[in-house]
């Protein structure tokens, strides 16, 4: 039994982590496109801030 128990508990680590690698690809290109967001909205928020 203690095989195959550290058997299943491996391959739910690994396909635990094939998730969590996946999570984190989605999140860094989140990330990206928010940076990219906030980017352009300095860009054009920095002339009105200056007029003021």
């Amino acid at each position: 039994m203690a095989p195959n128990a550290t058997h299943t508990a491996n391959s739910i680590r690994q396909s635990d982590c094939n998730v969590l690698k996946k999570e984190v690809k989605q999140l860094e290109i989140f990330s990206s496109r928010i940076m990219e967001r906030e980017l352009s909205w300095t860009e054009t928020q920095i002339p009105t801030e200056s007029d003021g």
